[in-house]
């Protein structure tokens, strides 16, 4: 299991979410964070809480969770069986945060273009939901406090 938050494999991180819904019962999207800290001794960041609510959707829509009622924002784990999102390769959120440090930011203009060559050389490693992945890139370029030029 990882020690901290974003060295956690992307592909893994809805269903830790749903692991740890399960082992608590039924938690409100506020308290998924800390609940997930609970059970895993893992601290998700202030900083990545947004990020962290993303997989928890994520997760929601994988069927690993449902609502307790439609539109509640309470989740119930469900039976369906665990397995990774190989849409984000072997990354972590962390290894993400390394690229975008790695990007000559005389080659981007704008954040949309940080985030597209991010994104570009996530691809060449595996990474395979743009619009996943994308979002994930877009909290890692926050994150670090990168801005484009």
């Amino acid at each position: 299991m990882a020690e901290d938050f974003d060295s956690i494999a992307l592909r893994d991180l809805a269903g830790k979410v749903a692991d740890a819904i399960g082992a608590t019962g039924e938690v409100d999207e506020d308290a998924v964070a800390t609940a997930f800290t609970e059970v895993t001794s893992i601290s998700v960041p202030r900083s990545r809480k947004r990020l962290f609510i993303k997989f928890t959707w994520s997760a929601k829509a994988r069927g690993f969770l449902d609502e307790v009622a439609p539109d509640t924002g309470v989740f119930k784990r469900t039976e369906k069986p665990l397995t990774p999102n190989e849409d984000f390769g072997t990354e972590t959120f962390g290894s993400i945060c390394e690229i975008i440090e790695l990007v000559d930011p005389e080659s981007t203009a704008s954040f949309k273009e940080l985030a597209d060559s991010v994104c570009e050389i996530l691809t060449d490693r595996g990474c395979h939901d743009r619009r996943l992945v994308r979002s994930t890139v877009g909290s890692a370029i926050w994150a670090t406090g990168r801005r484009a030029r």
